[in-house]
């Protein structure tokens, strides 16, 4: 499990990055079909200004080229607003709750988002 990935794109290897990042979804997807791959992206309506606005608008049309589709599920989580996007079937409320109780359930006093 991946928890957090980002790449700026200012980073002077960001070209070969992508490059990878662009493969790797369809490769996942060939190699493990009924495997869903989740990701959350931050909201775009909670932008602060056109720049951010912008970013935001771009990682969520490079996950879109890359075969995800937006699920039911937003949050809230240190007070920022997600949604979830997934590849390879939709993901419910009730999945991501779950996910969350497993990963934090030996942790005390952790809270899921």
């Amino acid at each position: 499990m991946l928890q957090y990935f980002e790449v700026t794109r200012d980073a002077p290897w960001f070209p070969q990055v992508k490059a990878l990042y662009e493969s790797a979804f369809p490769a996942n997807e060939r190699q493990h079909p009924d495997t869903r791959i989740v990701v959350d992206i931050e909201v775009e309506e909670d932008s602060k200004d056109a720049e951010e606005l912008e970013r935001r608008n771009r990682r969520r049309d490079f996950y879109q080229r890359n075969g995800f589709d937006s699920s039911p599920v937003d949050y809230v989580w240190q007070g920022e607003h997600y949604r979830l996007l997934s590849a390879g079937g939709i993901v419910t409320e009730k999945e991501f709750r779950d996910f969350w109780k497993e990963i934090l359930k030996d942790i005390p006093g952790a809270k899921y988002p």
